[in-house]
């Protein structure tokens, strides 16, 4: 550039001009602008002095300090841009702290209205549930007022026979004919059967005093089957898949074992005179337990069928006292009434899972007691 100048190509002025630009462009690179600026103006003057002496240097200087000064101000208006920029992104990231801040509260308010909705309706269902268990309740009740005065009268009915067959017995001796002998000990295990279920009847109504005593629930299952077995239509199969080692249940026995035979008959019917019944026991650990139902272990058992099933209607009125789907000459409606009572009397449960044209399966669950001796029955 110098040797331009000297051979006048290019004017000092522009020279200058052309150091000031540069200068001006690496000002704008830095945020030392004032120190950069002052240094510049000193450099550029000492170099138009060595270039052009004589010449007047105020004119030079001038230009010198101009394009320092425009250099300076483009450099403000950049640092006041980037101010507002900085600003704008520190307001936009409290609007954006506030808007999260918002969203977490309206989140939260959702979910705590959800939580309210969900436990108002969970209280309304324990409410309805409440209401039918003391509507069920109340029917037993009157039910089981009937149920007593009418075991009494049978009671005394059966008392009568079974003195008539036992001196019978007693009269034929072991020397009296055998078939003779035979029908009047079938006579006295039929009016045992029968004393056994009038005190079902008189422990469903609560007039009477049940037997209270460890006994194994197999070995209930397994009576019940053998009875079924010399009663049950030839094209009907039934199986057993018995757990073992099962604990002792606390109870009355002959009413576990109407209450299993009244379930197994009513699977029967349903099975039309051809299928499959299947009587099931196992040990089950209910966990989320209620004040219907506490937390603990349960000795259940299950008898399910392949039939022809029933409607959510009919499942849930199955226990409904008189409640039947049978004709009138073939069911009174309350054998599964005697089933719901004898496994609330227990402590227990049961369920019921149905469906048209998938069978039903009923479960009695009752309470496990610990490792302990189970009497014999003798």
């Amino acid at each position: 550039l110098h040797a331009m100048a000297q051979v006048g190509d290019l004017t000092y002025t522009n020279y200058v001009l052309i150091l000031v630009v540069v200068s001006g462009f690496v000002a704008l690179r830095t945020s030392y602008l004032a120190i950069l600026t002052m240094v510049h103006i000193v450099a550029w003057s000492a170099v138009a002095w060595h270039l052009e002496q004589g010449a007047p240097f105020w004119r030079h200087g001038a230009q010198l300090i101009g394009a320092a000064m425009a250099a300076g101000g483009i450099h403000a208006v950049r640092l006041r841009m980037v101010r507002r920029i900085l600003v704008l992104r520190a307001l936009d990231a409290q609007r954006s702290i506030v808007l999260a801040e918002t969203l977490a509260r309206a989140e939260h308010e959702l979910a705590e209205r959800r939580a309210a909705e969900e436990k108002q309706r969970a209280e309304q269902r324990r409410r309805s549930e409440l209401e039918r268990q003391l509507r069920q309740a109340q029917k037993l009740e009157a039910i089981g007022t009937l149920a007593g005065g009418v075991a009494h009268d049978i009671n005394n009915v059966l008392t009568a026979v079974m003195s008539i067959a036992s001196l019978l017995e007693r009269s034929l001796g072991d020397a009296g004919q055998g078939e003779a002998r035979d029908d009047v000990r079938d006579i006295l295990g039929a009016c045992r059967r029968g004393r056994d279920l009038t005190r079902n009847l008189l422990g469903f109504a609560r007039q009477g005093q049940q037997q209270r005593r460890r006994f194994d629930v197999n070995e209930v299952i397994s009576e019940v089957l053998e009875l079924l077995a010399r009663t049950t239509p030839p094209k009907i199969a039934i199986a057993r898949d018995l757990a073992p080692g099962l604990p002792a249940v606390e109870g009355d026995p002959s009413q576990i074992n109407h209450a299993l035979l009244n379930i197994a008959l009513n699977a029967i019917d349903a099975l039309e005179g051809r299928g499959k019944l299947i009587v099931r026991s196992a040990l089950v650990e209910i966990d989320d337990g209620d004040d219907a139902l506490p937390a603990g272990r349960y000795v259940s058992v299950s008898v399910s069928d392949d039939g022809v099933g029933m409607s959510e209607e009919t499942r849930v009125q199955v226990f409904e006292p008189f409640f039947t789907t049978k004709p009138a000459h073939l069911g009174t409606g309350l054998g599964l009434s005697m089933v719901y009572g004898a496994a609330q009397q227990h402590g227990g449960r049961v369920l019921v899972e149905s469906a048209l044209g998938e069978g039903t399966t009923l479960t009695l669950q009752l309470p496990a007691l610990a490792s302990g001796p189970i009497a014999v029955r003798k």
